[in-house]
Formats: C-alpha cells, structure tokens, sequence
C-alpha cells in the first residue's frame, strides 16, 4: 500500500468517505430509537404526553445528531425537564461558587457566552457589592446564575440575574404539590425539595382569592377584577396582561392555549411592560404607596430574567414603595417586571442560603416559590 492511499485513511481505518457512511447511519439508528422510545411512553400517557412528544422527540434528535458528529461539528445539546415533574435534576454542587472579585464574574460570563446567546448581562464589573457582600454564582451549560447585593438609592437591593437554555428551566413549586392542598412551607425548604439553583418567593396565592393562578396548564382561579396579570410560557416567557384586558373564564383560558402558558402569577402590579415604566397610582394589594420590602421578577431578554428583593439590611432603614421598584429595576434594563409578594414574604435563596435580610430575621412560611434550575441529568458530562 503507497503512501497516498494511507492519507486517505482516518485514524480509525477508514476512507472520509466510509467515515461520513458510518456516521450517518449511526445518526439515523439514533434517531429511529429516540422516536420509538418518544412515541411508546406518549401512546401510553395522556393529553400531557401527546404535547411534549414533539418537543421531546425533537430534543432527543438534537442530541443524538450532536453525539453523532462529535469532533466533525458543534452541535448544542437540548435538555428539557418534564412538566410533571415536581423537582428538577439536581444542580452539581462543584458548579456553586462565590467571590468579592468582579474578575471571576466576568470570567464566568465569558465561558458563558453560548448560553447567552449575544445577550448583555445586567451585571457589569463597576457594580459596587452593598458592604460584608459578596458575589454567589452557579454556572453549567444550561444555566448561569449571578446574585450580588448592592445600594440604590440608600435602599439594600438584592439582584439574581439568570440565563436558561430551555423554557422547562424556569418553573413553580406548589406547597404540597397541589393546588390548596393547605400546606405552607419556607422558601428555602420548596427549593431544596425542587432541586433549585435559585428560587425567590412567589405570589403567596393561598392568602388571598384575586387574580388569574395558572398551575401545571390547569385554571384553578380566575377572579378578573382587581389585579394585572402574569403569565409563564413554555418557552420561557413572561407575559404580562394589565386588568381589565381579560374579562371572561373563557377569554383567559384561551389566552392560555394561544401562548402555551404552563403557570401563572396573581399579585403585582405591573412594573415595566414593553420597555416602559409604568407609574403606579393605585392598586388592590401590596400597599404599593407606603415603605415595604419588595420582591420583583423582571425579564431582560429571551429566557434572561432579573430578580430582586429590597429589605432592611445592615445600616439601611428604609425600604421602597412599589414605584421606586420599579425605577430600580427598570435602571437594570429589563423589558418587563411584575411585582410579587413582599414584606416578609419577600426572599431570594440559592445553595442553602438565604441572600436577603428577610424582615425580622424569619422566613414566612409560604403556599408557593418560582425557581430556576440546571436542565442536565444526574451524571450528564459537559458540566461547566
């Protein structure tokens, strides 16, 4: 055999052409599995299996085209979480860290910069940490996650800014699993049961009966009169509704199938909504004109989201009316923003840590949390 005939050769053996033979039919016995093990386990479930059976499908081809042509292309994995799971995978604890240094963040959000996606971060190195703070991160390749705690406007604001890869990652842990199933849990106990990277307090929907709650696709509540609405998507959405647009059970419950909403939140009101600052006059709940602690979720971009509590802290005696919220989290640059419920209640905890000065030093037990978390599978390699 000449010396020509060997460069022909991979390493394995093989000629290119062989090779690409090879790998395609490997591809295509990928993908036939993946549909059979979709299609046999949806034929057997109900509603909910037959609507993630293309998502799943789809997912599982992704994945195994990308395993496929390993070391020939990059192909990105896709990682979902099943709906009707009531915890997520477990985030890896090697990924958690924290830090006073901005070098380490911004060395974070490089390596970040896939799962990103061309998006700014609301964080920026000249952020100066609130005093004795420090900088609590988690990173794997479907999830960054960033707290920091800084003073605004003589107010103690705690930011968690998060980018998910895939809409399951953003989700809503129900005290007790159920709807008004009476069970009331701390913050911190609902995101240790749900495996949450991050989770932050939700609308506490069991202390009051206004508003739209949305769980697990289902319309438990639809009470139209008093409160601006918040809805979650499959894809990873916030959409916000301001009272009064929705004015039957029927309208709401085709807005939920027209926009694939998996779950909802009841309390508000709406801060920002299209870029725009909205100016808070009056409102049902939240005693939006006085001083309290606040809770806000807000979204930056496309599966980017912004959380930020306001309390009391060291040195710090007020707290913000719902207005000066608002301002706060709209100088972050976010899109949208919807108030949840505050005082007490108001709290963010990440890896066995409450990042807060939650009011009298004592959690509130709650009837719900919304959390972010890591999409990968126990054992999954490629952990950032």
């Amino acid at each position: 055999m000449d010396e020509s005939t060997n460069k022909k050769k991979t390493s394995s053996g093989l000629s290119p052409a062989a090779a690409l033979l090879f790998l395609l039919i490997c591809l295509a016995c990928a993908l036939l599995l993946a549909f059979c093990v979709r299609l046999s386990s949806a034929a057997s479930g109900g509603s909910d299996a037959r609507r993630s059976l293309t998502e799943s499908f789809d997912a599982s081809a992704n994945n195994a085209k990308s395993q496929a042509l390993d070391g020939l292309t990059y192909i990105r994995k896709i990682y979902k979480i099943p709906e009707q799971d009531l915890a997520a995978p477990a985030p890896d604890p090697a990924s958690f860290g924290s830090t006073t240094d901005p070098a380490v963040i911004q060395e974070l959000v490089d390596r970040a910069e896939v799962l990103l996606e061309g998006q700014e971060t609301a964080w920026t190195p000249d952020i100066q940490l609130f005093r004795y703070a420090e900088y609590n991160y988690y990173y794997d390749e479907t999830i960054l996650v960033i707290t920091w705690k800084e003073k605004i406007r003589d107010r103690c604001c705690t930011f968690a800014e998060i980018k998910i890869a895939d809409g399951s990652q953003l989700r809503r842990k129900l005290s007790g699993d159920s709807y008004d199933s009476g069970v009331r849990e701390y913050c911190s106990q609902l995101g240790r049961e749900a495996n949450a990277v991050i989770a932050t307090n939700g609308d506490f929907y069991a202390h009051r009966q206004f508003g739209v709650t949305v769980y697990q696709r289902q319309l438990y509540r639809c009470e139209l009169d008093y409160l601006d609405n918040c809805f979650f998507t499959a894809s990873g959405d916030m959409l916000l509704v301001p009272q009064g647009e929705l004015t039957s059970r029927e309208q709401v419950e085709q807005y939920i199938r027209d926009n694939d909403v998996v779950f909802s939140a009841a309390f508000g009101p709406i801060l920002v909504h299209n870029g725009e600052l909205q100016d808070i006059y009056t409102y049902r709940i939240g005693d939006t004109g006085l001083s309290y602690s606040r809770s806000v979720i807000g979204q930056l971009g496309e599966r980017h989201y912004l959380l930020m509590t306001i309390n009391y802290d060291f040195r710090v005696s007020e707290t913000a009316t719902i207005n000066m919220a608002g301002e706060i989290i709209y100088g972050k640059g976010v899109k949208e923003a919807y108030a949840l419920d505050g005082g007490q209640t108001s709290e963010l905890w990440m890896n066995g840590k409450i990042l807060n000065q939650v009011d009298f030093d004592a959690e509130r037990q709650v009837s719900d949390i919304f959390y972010f978390a890591s999409a990968l599978p126990a054992g999954t390699e490629g952990k950032a």
